[in-house]
């Protein structure tokens, strides 16, 4: 079958976005965190990632507000840039800073291959995949079951961050629909197996919730979390995934250098099939992403054939 890669991507150091972005900006800090809208080169070795271990992909979308890295081959026949205005719905929703609002569109990419694995651009292979790795061969998505339990009557404290809103909401819709089931699981950032039938799907049986979604233009109270939680657990209790172990390791990149240094060295001894490496650092001062360079290189030397000579 065919599979494509779709990828969510921001340049926080973008002008025009950083301008725009001030412009639409609420009043509460937690839009404005750093981390979320930083670019620290992660798609390039993302992509090298892909070459290296899963050459078989079909094609690659990178979803964008419409920058595109200096150092990307567009002219690449597997790469293709699409941008927020070609996919939303509801164009007075744009523009859109918020990732979850974004994630209720990606089933209106353009010449979308009806097989998919969507990858935020912190998320990377570690070692060789095959498409059976997401796919069973009658096409079901095979979902990889990380994260921690949740449960419905677990609520949203407005002293929480804004994502916990986002997981309640979503465990909140599978609730009304399936009532408490045991496996309600926040899997994390990771390759998502899907299919543009099932994203449809969902779209179709929680409109209300995600139009609500993709109007906010950052985060709020409304957000749905699709890539955490709504979409893995839809699946399961559809029967349009099934749930398998692969290895996969996660790392928070913080502020403290060493820990961080430590943490990436037991990523490249262990060569996982899939690892994340979620920025959290909160200081202007790019020292804490020294470590996170040097494993890059180390883990993806090559350049792939999506980087400009």
């Amino acid at each position: 079958m065919d599979i494509d890669v779709v990828y969510t991507w921001v340049d926080g150091s973008d002008p025009e976005f950083a301008a725009l972005k001030q412009r639409y900006t609420p009043p509460h800090m937690e839009s404005n965190v750093l981390s979320r809208y930083r670019d620290n080169n992660e798609l390039r070795y993302s992509l090298r990632s892909v070459a290296a271990f899963a050459p078989w992909v079909r094609r690659i979308h990178i979803v964008t507000h419409g920058h595109v890295p200096k150092w990307l081959n567009v002219d690449h026949p597997k790469i293709r840039m699409v941008t927020h205005e070609q996919i939303f719905k509801w164009p007075q929703h744009l523009p859109c800073f918020n990732s979850h609002a974004i994630e209720c569109h990606l089933s209106r990419i353009p010449d979308l291959a009806e097989h998919l694995l969507y990858f935020n651009d912190d998320f990377f292979l570690g070692a060789p995949v095959q498409p059976e790795t997401f796919f069973d061969a009658d096409g079901t998505m095979c979902l990889n079951k990380t994260g921690i339990k949740l449960l419905p009557e677990w609520y949203y404290h407005p002293s929480e961050p804004l994502i916990f809103a986002a997981a309640k909401n979503a465990v909140s819709l599978l609730w009304k629909k399936f009532g408490d089931e045991p496996d309600y699981v926040w899997s994390g950032h990771q390759a998502v197996p899907l299919t543009k039938r099932f994203m449809q799907e969902t779209e179709s049986a929680f409109a209300e919730a995600l139009e609500r979604c993709s109007a906010s233009r950052f985060r709020s109270v409304d957000d749905v979390a699709l890539c955490l939680v709504l979409w893995n657990n839809y699946a399961h209790l559809t029967q349009a995934g099934r749930y398998r172990e692969i290895s996969h390791m996660s790392v928070e990149i913080h502020d403290d250098v060493q820990r961080n240094r430590n943490e990436l060295a037991g990523i490249l001894a262990a060569r996982p099939s899939l690892f994340c490496l979620h920025d959290h650092t909160q200081a202007g001062d790019p020292a804490p992403l020294e470590p996170l360079a040097e494993f890059f290189e180390a883990y993806f030397p090559q350049p792939s054939p999506f980087e400009r000579a």
